[in-house]
């Protein structure tokens, strides 16, 4: 790896971050092309000064920066990042809306984590259940989340689309 010091490299590392709001270490790690002490290095100078914040998903650390999007796009973002939550919602953005049995239905080793995503999903007010159906609080502000920040889904979008066809 290319030595990574400096002003210029936080700003570099500030530009992934903002291109792509909830970025995880790793891949910010490839993107920037930093060994791991010296990213862990900027990514806490930066947020002591208050540059960009992190946000633990799971075992994952995410990084956001500090100024750019809203509190509601922040959330949308972190629940588009995280897998089961993202399932969630493409499912309800190509289906409207479904049974809460529909929408948890999943293999058994992934009931919990399904379980515990769709109750982060309403507790953001990203899903409501009415009746027993799930359904997008507001569909337009996903899509407006996803086209603001599309190059930073497209892996997630895909395999989104993958597992609807299957």
């Amino acid at each position: 790896m290319q030595g990574c010091w400096g002003e210029t490299t936080r700003l570099l590392i500030l530009d992934k971050i903002k291109l792509n709001p909830g970025i995880h270490f790793r891949e910010l790690q490839r993107s920037v092309s930093c060994a791991t002490g010296q990213l862990q290095y900027h990514l806490y100078r930066m947020e002591t000064s208050g540059d960009i914040y992190s946000r633990k998903d799971g075992r994952t650390v995410r990084y956001f920066p500090s100024s750019g999007p809203s509190f509601r796009e922040r959330e949308i973002i972190y629940s588009l990042r995280s897998r089961e939550r993202s399932r969630i919602i493409f499912l309800l953005l190509d289906r409207k809306s479904l049974p809460k049995d529909i929408v948890l239905k999943v293999r058994k080793s992934r009931a919990e984590e399904c379980r515990e995503a769709l109750g982060e999903l309403m507790k953001a007010g990203i899903v409501e259940e009415k009746d027993g159906i799930i359904s997008l609080v507001n569909s337009g502000e996903i899509i407006s989340v996803l086209k603001t920040y599309r190059e930073s889904f497209i892996d997630s979008i895909t395999a989104n689309l993958i597992s609807l066809l299957e």
